[in-house]
Order: C-alpha cells, then structure tokens, then sequence
C-alpha cells in the first residue's frame, strides 16, 4: 500500500500490517567527485537546509521515522546521528557563507562566477518520492541551492548515470537486514558510485566484516555511521516502510526481519 492509502482503509475497518524496513534510509547520497559537493561545509549545509520532519510529515504519515543515520533502527548496528541533521536554514546559510558560496540576485548562490546549481537523479520506484523531493527542492532554494531533479528513469537509466558520474546527487534507499549494507552501498572496494576516497571510512567498513562478534560488530558499525554523519557523506531523511492492507477475515499475517512478506505458514482466516 502506498501511504496515502492507510487512512482510507483504516477508516472502512480493514486492518493495516506494517513494518519498518532496515538498511540504508532513504537520503540524498553525495557523488564527492562533483566540484561543488568536494566541500564537506557545502554538504552540511544541504543537511542543515532540509526539515526532515516537514518531508515526512508532507509525503508520507507517521508509520514512517524520519532518518536519523544512514542505516534504519531496524537494522542491527543501528546508531542514531540525529545531532548531526537538525533543521537549521540560519546555519545552513552560515555554512554555504564560509564556503564561498554568495547569495546572487537572483536568489541563487554564486562563486567565481559559477551559480550553485545541483542536479538530482531519481526513480519513481516509490510513490511518495517526488513529493517529497519537490519539497526537498523548495528547501533548498531558500538558502540559495537550485536544486534540478532529473527523475522519472527506469532502473537501468538511473544506474547509468550513476556508473558514469553524471550527477551530483542520488535519491534512494536500500533495505537488508545486517548493517554490513553500509559497505555495500559506501564501500571504494565495491561499486562507489559516490566516488568516496576515505581511508578511515574504509577500513571501518571492511573491519566490521571481518568481525565475528556482534557486540564487537555493531561497535565497528556505530564508527562507520559515526564517519558517515560528520563528513556528511549521505544524509538520511525518512526511513522506508512495508505496509500491507488485509481484510478483518485475516490474521496473523506478518513481515520477516527484512521487512518482506513472511512465508504464510501461520497466517489462516476465517473459516478456513
């Protein structure tokens, strides 16, 4: 179900089964490579400059957390980073200052002469995601970011574009149940499609593979999303949320620990 249809059927009496996925949140994920991202004050700033709170509040409902570190609380290793990714428009602001980034009069901010313009790139893989990255759009603009969404592709398209570098930002998400996604989607040794060139992210990340006790584990991955939030190499904004909806004939019907549909041994209804 999308989450626009949660109340319609909660209001005709239709039971609603949910869980919150784990992995990495849906966020904006920063190709380092651009010129104008290179900056980590520039990231921050587009941290500072989103309201998280607003997004989820707008496209989606409160079956939905709003992102609070790049890997999801369902997700084993969790560590929250929420200090990191407060609303602040006036910081956000000070921050772009610092950087060199000057407000034009047009609105849009300005360095030697070139504007700060970002392209976006998306799919429509998930309903909610043009809302919320349109609102995303007109958050930026009030600190002096143009902020073009290039979306609306197919799969292998926005994977291209990815491989290729064409982009200064990724929307998207990735849902798995061991924190051991942060390699997979942060990783130089694997696909980088965010062109990260950070010793110390990683050797956390291949330590935490190599490492057999949880405790031990999920102190390694607490380091990673520690590394993740300060250099602000991704910025989490809501978690993703599996919602099914059922009929009051149907019980027990239930998600695995990655969210998806259980095998429906122990799901039964009535009269059956």
């Amino acid at each position: 179900m999308q989450p626009n249809d949660v109340q319609t059927l909660k209001s005709s009496d239709l039971p609603v089964v949910s869980r919150a996925n784990p992995g990495v949140a849906f966020g904006l994920g920063f190709n380092e490579k651009s010129t104008k991202l290179g900056d980590v004050r520039v990231r921050e700033a587009i941290a500072r400059a989103v309201d998280h709170d607003e997004v989820r509040d707008t496209a989606l409902n409160d079956l939905f957390a709003v992102g609070t570190s790049s890997l999801a609380k369902t997700t084993p290793g969790y560590k929250d980073e929420s200090a990191h990714f407060g609303h602040d428009a006036k910081k956000a602001a000070k921050l772009l200052d610092e950087a060199g980034w000057k407000l034009g009069s047009d609105g849009v901010r300005e360095k030697d002469g070139e504007p700060l313009e970002l392209t976006l790139i998306w799919i429509s893989n998930f309903g909610p995601n043009q809302t919320s990255l349109e609102l995303i759009q007109q958050q930026l603009k009030k600190v002096g970011i143009k902020l073009t969404l290039d979306g609306g592709a197919v799969v292998p398209d926005f994977l291209a574009k990815q491989q290729s570098g064409d982009f200064d930002i990724a929307w998207g998400n990735q849902s798995r149940a061991d924190g051991d996604i942060l390699r997979t989607a942060f990783s130089s040794a694997g696909t980088n499609y965010y062109r990260i060139d950070d010793p110390e992210l990683e050797t956390l990340l291949q330590q935490q593979l190599a490492t057999g006790d949880a405790d031990a584990r999920d102190k390694i991955l607490g380091e990673v999303q520690d590394r993740l939030a300060t250099q602000y190499y991704h910025v989490p904004i809501h978690e993703l949320t599996s919602i099914l909806g059922t009929q009051q004939s149907v019980h027990d019907v239930s998600f695995g620990a990655d969210s998806r549909l259980d095998l429906l041994t122990a799901a039964w209804k009535d009269g059956e």
